[in-house]
């Protein structure tokens, strides 16, 4: 089923992951040739991507934590990738989880 129907949903997530891999890579990048470069570390530049990095990398986390739940509904029961993660959504707040 993962290379027929469902092939769709686990682009789709893995999509997702991807973009927010990209964005955490050109910040760390950014940050990387601040610093290379010379210039300080200091201001409301370094903090915007210090907080970015962080938030960036916590969105990675919770999207392949959320992934693999939405890819086991998507692999057991053939649910499109977004109505997996609702389903996951609704068992974690049923459940407590969240």
């Amino acid at each position: 089923r993962s290379l027929t129907t469902s092939f769709g949903s686990i682009c789709l997530g893995s999509l997702l992951v991807a973009i927010i891999q990209f964005l955490d890579y050109l910040v760390q990048n950014l940050r990387r040739n601040n610093q290379e470069n010379g210039q300080p570390q200091t201001g409301a530049g370094a903090i915007l991507l210090c907080c970015l990095d962080c938030i960036l990398q916590m969105l990675e986390g919770i999207m392949e934590y959320f992934n693999k739940w939405a890819f086991i509904y998507v692999g057991l029961y053939g649910y499109p990738y977004v109505e997996a993660g609702k389903r996951v959504t609704t068992l974690f707040t049923q459940r407590g989880w969240t």
